[in-house]
C-alpha cells in the first residue's frame, strides 16, 4: 500500500477487513499506519455524525443506575489504553457490545451502533430485566 492515494488503498483496506483474512498483512498495513498516516476529519461530515436523531438521546447515567440497579454492571474500556484487553476479547470493531452471564461466559456480541432500544430488547430476551 505504499505510496497509493487514500482514494486507491481506501477500497482495499475495506476488502481486507472485510474479508478478515490475511491477518499479517493487515497487522503490517496497521503498523504502517501507525508510522505514517495522517488523520484528515473533514469537519462537515464530522458534524453530521455528532447529531443525534430526536428519540435516541442517551439517558442519564443516573437513570440508567435506576432501571438496572442489581441487575447488570456496565463497563466501559477505552481499548486505546487496553490494547490487550481488546485483543484478549477479539474486538475488532468500535463499538463492539458484549454481554456476558453471571458466570462470565459471553452470552451476546454485537458489532458497530447498538441503539438503547434494541439494547434493552436483547437485555430483555436474556432474562437480565
Amino acid at each position: 500500500m505504499d505510496g497509493r492515494k487514500k482514494e486507491e488503498a481506501a477500497p482495499l483496506i475495506r476488502q481486507m477487513i472485510e474479508q478478515q483474512s490475511g491477518g499479517e498483512e493487515i497487522d503490517k498495513l496497521i503498523a504502517a499506519l501507525r508510522r505514517n498516516a495522517a488523520i484528515d476529519v473533514n469537519q462537515k461530515d464530522l458534524q453530521k455524525l455528532a447529531v443525534v436523531p430526536p428519540g435516541m438521546e442517551t439517558q442519564s447515567e443516573e437513570d440508567f443506575r435506576k432501571d438496572y440497579t442489581g441487575k447488570l454492571e456496565v463497563l466501559i474500556i477505552d481499548i486505546r489504553n487496553n490494547e490487550k484487553l481488546a485483543s484478549d476479547y477479539h474486538i475488532q470493531i468500535i463499538p463492539t457490545v458484549i454481554f456476558f452471564d453471571s458466570a462470565g461466559k459471553e452470552a451476546f456480541r454485537h458489532q458497530g451502533f447498538f441503539s438503547e432500544e434494541k439494547i434493552k430488547e436483547k437485555l430483555a430476551k436474556l432474562g437480565v430485566v
